[in-house]
């Protein structure tokens, strides 16, 4: 997985919070999503003056509602590849703004991570932060 906890779809703290972009990436890869509501980070310093930041988010904060709703997707597919190899992958777009992945039982990824809707072919459009599987 490209995230470990405090990268999670839903937690901006740390460098996570990009929900649409980690989705893509996941589903791109096959890997699992990552949200994690609760946790703790070590900020610095060591032995007893080991400093943590909290964070908590609830289903309550818009992030965290967009994270799940995206993260239950992600598993979904997750589930049905993450065992598989990916036997191919390539850049469709020269900028590598829209990227294709292809599993060993066949199925097709198309993550478009650009702000401009893609239009692969067949009259089908990808929009901004979104993906096509097949």
């Amino acid at each position: 997985s490209m995230w470990w906890e405090v990268n999670g779809y839903d937690c901006p703290e740390f460098r996570g919070g990009r929900v649409a972009e980690q989705a893509l990436t996941d589903t791109l890869y096959g890997d699992p999503p990552l949200i994690f509501p609760v946790g703790g980070q070590r900020g610095g310093g060591s032995g007893a003056d080991i400093t943590v930041t909290s964070f908590e988010h609830t289903l309550e904060d818009p992030l965290c509602r967009r994270a799940a709703e995206r993260a239950v997707a992600v598993a979904r597919f997750h589930g049905r590849v993450g065992s598989e190899e990916m036997v191919s992958h390539r850049f469709l777009t020269e900028d590598g703004g829209v990227q294709e992945s292809v599993f060993a039982g066949g199925a097709r990824v198309i993550a478009n991570f650009r702000p401009v809707p893609y239009q692969p072919g067949s009259g089908r459009t990808v929009g901004p932060g979104e993906c096509l599987i097949e």
